[in-house]
């Protein structure tokens, strides 16, 4: 009899809307059990609206278009000041031929799923991200600054923006440095 009752009960919770992907069963406790390499991403690079991707080791390839897109960079800390970390990944994007645009987006961890909270523009292979950090619970990004003569994939400057949570959105603190020589690469 019990046996009875509990078969239609599997067979309903196995059955899901056409298009919708199957949840994960696991609840994660902190953003570091994500694994951002294998992940959907919501990106607007070379589109006024966004377009749903899904990475696979790493990378979103759509053939026949030559769109791209990959992993660039993941950090993380606590920028939100909870006491739990967030993390910020860095994404590149390739629309199929020299321009390659980034864009950083950041997760947090609510309800046992990695959950987006912000996202902010990056700018092109000359004048993007060149690296993020977490430090003293403010997001630091340093972008690329090119010279009169630097070749489009060598940008020998970058400046520095710093961000902080305001419970909603970031915000810049101060304004951005003045450029600097960036290490030999």
């Amino acid at each position: 009899m019990l046996l009875a009752l509990l078969v239609p009960l599997v067979a309903h919770a196995q059955k899901k809307p056409a298009g919708q992907q199957t949840e994960r069963t696991t609840l994660i406790t902190k953003i570091q059990e994500v694994d951002f390499k294998n992940f959907s991403y919501k990106t607007d690079a070379f589109e006024e609206q966004e377009r749903q991707i899904q990475l696979r080791n790493g990378k979103y390839v759509e053939a026949g278009v030559g769109f791209e897109c990959g992993i660039r960079e993941v950090v993380c800390g606590d920028l939100t000041g909870d006491g739990n970390d967030e993390a910020v990944v860095v994404l590149w994007c390739n629309g199929g031929g020299s321009e390659v645009l980034d864009e950083g987006f950041i997760y947090t961890v609510r309800k046992g799923r990695a959950v987006s909270i912000a996202k902010f523009k990056g700018g092109s292979r000359q004048t993007g991200i060149d690296h993020v950090k977490i430090e003293g619970g403010l997001l630091i990004v340093d972008r690329r600054v090119p010279a009169p003569n630097d070749p489009v994939c060598c940008a020998s400057y970058y400046n520095t923006t710093t961000y902080r949570w305001d419970g909603k959105r970031l915000v810049q603190v101060g304004r951005t440095s003045e450029k600097k020589k960036r290490p030999s690469q």
